[in-house]
């Protein structure tokens, strides 16, 4: 299943999510950021492990290592594995209910008109209104050993619902 989530603020109506649903696997695709996405893969355990990649990723100590972990276990474009911010296997914590992805800030004056180009009119879509035009956003992903409890825009997929939560303080991304 593919799916565009459009976060609406006034009359401005703009993609920000790109969902790719396959057998076991959910790709949070951000539109207008050069390729960053979050991964997560349902492994063989019933535990569920994310990648976060962003070409743009500022370099780290760590990197050369994960390129030459990724060279010796023979992977393609083991460059790629120097770009990941995480890979790690999403964990319960105390008093937070479902499982936190990720939080974005989202500025939708920000996001280019040129984004919502041709071959998204087919994708099925959903609309998610925003509170105002400049905020946090945070995704969790509710299952059913850690379900998340509110009343937050969400859309299915095949690991669980997806929530989207509004944190109305500006903030930066994480």
């Amino acid at each position: 299943m593919k799916l565009l989530v459009y976060f609406k603020y006034k009359k401005i109506e703009k993609p920000i999510v790109k969902v790719i649903d396959t057998k076991n696997q959910v790709v949070l695709a951000f539109i207008n950021s050069n390729g960053e996405h979050i991964t997560l893969h349902l492994r063989d355990d019933g535990s569920i492990l994310r990648n976060h990649y962003n070409k743009n990723k500022p370099i780290s100590i760590w990197d050369n290592e994960r390129i030459n972990i990724a060279k010796e276990i023979g992977y393609n474009n083991p460059e790629k594995h120097g770009k990941y911010y995480i890979t790690a296997k999403l964990n319960k914590i105390d008093n937070i209910k479902g499982y936190h992805i990720a939080g974005r800030n989202i500025d939708i004056y920000e996001i280019s008109e040129d984004e919502d180009k041709k071959r998204y009119k087919k994708m099925k879509k959903i609309i998610i209104d925003m509170p105002k035009n400049n905020l946090m956003i945070h995704l969790y992903l509710s299952t059913k050993d850690n379900p998340y409890i509110k009343t937050s825009p969400s859309f299915p997929t095949s690991l669980g619902n997806i929530f989207i939560e509004f944190d109305k303080l500006n903030s930066t991304v994480y």
